[in-house]
């Protein structure tokens, strides 16, 4: 074998290991590009999860301080003006609606209702309030502040309907209403109340809540 046939067969040999080299290089380069994007995939994943219990992190904490802070409007009972025959005043129940929340309720409405009605009141009872008036008042309730609600009966009972009402009869004496304001963030809320009124021994009167119609959001 000649020199120069020597000097081919080293140079195809030097050649073939640069190629295997080369080859193995390459290999070695993808399965780094793919670890790299299983990697970033994973870590891309990561920071998305992370996001996301971020963002109903926040969306919870909004809605705690939403319900620590908005307004909370309840109604309790006030008193009751008797009727008087002789000036036909009718019977008149005295509400008191407070906020109970920590910032202001807004645009304060009501409509409300009273009555005599059968004790219980019928399933199919629809509690009826009156149109809404265009010059009703429209206000702002502070937090611990108060003002009175007020419904005053249809009509002058006659002194046995009266008696009858005192000794807690077949009927009861009803009041009914519908509060609708907004609080600080924005929203919209109601509250809906139904209560019998109740005569103590001493003349004076109490109130307890129905079993429908009492709710709120």
């Amino acid at each position: 074998m000649t020199i120069d046939q020597k000097w081919m067969i080293g140079l195809t040999g030097v050649l073939a290991a640069v190629a295997i080299a080369q080859a193995l290089l390459f290999l070695w380069q993808l399965r780094m590009v793919r670890r790299s994007l299983t990697d970033s995939k994973t870590a891309a994943d990561a920071a998305k999860m992370a996001a996301v219990a971020a963002e109903a992190s926040i969306v919870e904490m909004g809605r705690i301080a939403v319900r620590e802070q908005r307004a909370y409007l309840s109604i309790s009972f006030g008193g009751v003006v008797p009727q008087d025959r002789e000036t036909a005043y009718r019977f008149e129940v005295r509400m008191k609606l407070k906020n109970d929340g920590k910032t202001p309720a807004y645009n304060v409405t009501f409509r409300t209702a009273a009555d005599v009605l059968p004790m219980p009141l019928p399933d199919d009872f629809g509690f009826p309030l009156p149109d809404v008036d265009p010059n009703r008042s429209v206000s702002v309730i502070g937090p611990d502040q108060d003002k009175v609600l007020t419904a005053v009966i249809g009509r002058l009972l006659s002194d046995s309907e009266v008696e009858q009402l005192k000794k807690r009869p077949e009927q009861g004496f009803y009041i009914w209403g519908q509060v609708n304001y907004d609080d600080a963030f924005g929203v919209r809320r109601v509250v809906r109340f139904c209560q019998t009124l109740a005569w103590m021994s001493d003349g004076s009167a109490m109130s307890r809540d129905t079993s429908r119609y009492n709710e709120s959001d």
